[in-house]
């Protein structure tokens, strides 16, 4: 980090309760809202947005009602596209409260084309370029770190952390082919839910990628893992990616006095300053008061002092 001919890396985001991005772009002219952030006196300008109920848990739900809307089925069942063949679960429309049976079809593609349809990508831009929602992005620029359910659909999907955006996609389709009782050999540790759900994640974290944000599938500069240098990415780098003015690193120790550090030193010197003018006021009120008992010329010096040794 203290390299500053580096390249930065940007972040990218995917949790239960949002899709966060943050990156320098490659041009700053005309950037909008940017944040300059400052390490070892060396500046950045970045952009960064965080997309709150674009996450797992608050799309999937909606999800699942615009799937079995688009199936036409008044069925009590459906087929589910984004969840593996070989598992079924009850699905409680939130609209009509209505359940239904989701029998899983286990289809990238067709989940991945339903999963774009959540980002609104049809709303007018009124800026050079947009991504969810009609929102303001520059176009994405260097090298990221991507981590939560990007490393998570890596890892179920057995490609390299290094991989190009085609292998991601690759990988995701090849999952959703795998029946559910395939994967729980692969996966005995976890529940037949959650497997099964990755088919949907690497769907959706696909189309964010691409469809949104809008990645090449020929990038390779996406790095998907859970920790840079053993450091693990977590909701602490997510918070602080709101907080980026906040950041100021220095390479060399600085001696600074802080706000409250100041407002100390101030105090005291008021203290030291009232102190001299009330022992002056003391010693010229005993005076007068000598004076006015005449006695002023028998006074001796309380501490007689003999400077010469």
């Amino acid at each position: 980090i203290q390299d500053h001919k580096k390249s930065t890396y940007g972040i990218l985001n995917l949790n239960d309760d949002a899709f966060q991005l943050g990156f320098a772009p490659e041009s700053v002219a005309n950037l909008l809202n940017p944040i300059t952030v400052e390490m070892y006196d060396y500046k950045n300008i970045i952009y960064a947005h965080t997309y709150p109920n674009f996450g797992i848990s608050d799309v999937t739900q909606k999800l699942w009602a615009y799937i079995h809307q688009q199936s036409g089925s008044i069925k009590s069942s459906f087929n589910n596209p984004c969840l593996v063949r070989g598992y079924t679960a009850n699905f409680t429309n939130p609209y009509n409260k209505k359940t239904y049976l989701m029998i899983g079809s286990g289809n990238f593609d067709t989940c991945r084309t339903f999963a774009k349809h959540v980002f609104n990508l049809g709303q007018v831009c009124p800026y050079p370029h947009c991504a969810i929602n009609g929102t303001y992005q520059p176009p994405v620029y260097g090298q990221f770190y991507a981590y939560g359910y990007f490393a998570a659909v890596a890892t179920h999907t057995g490609i390299p952390q290094s991989a190009k955006v085609s292998q991601y996609i690759a990988g995701g389709q090849t999952y959703c082919d795998t029946n559910l009782t395939t994967l729980q050999l692969r996966f005995p540790e976890e529940t037949g839910e959650e497997l099964a759900t990755y088919c949907f994640i690497s769907a959706y974290s696909t189309s964010v990628l691409v469809d949104a944000v809008g990645f090449s599938t020929k990038t390779a500069d996406i790095l998907f893992t859970l920790d840079v240098n053993s450091i693990e990415l977590g909701l602490s780098l997510g918070a602080m990616m709101s907080k980026f003015n906040d950041i100021m690193i220095y390479d060399q120790p600085v001696l600074e006095l802080t706000t409250s550090a100041l407002i100390l030193t101030i105090l005291l010197s008021i203290c030291f300053f009232v102190g001299i003018v009330i022992s002056l006021l003391l010693r010229m009120s005993y005076q007068k008061y000598l004076r006015s008992q005449g006695m002023q010329q028998q006074q001796k010096p309380i501490i007689d002092v003999n400077w010469d040794f």
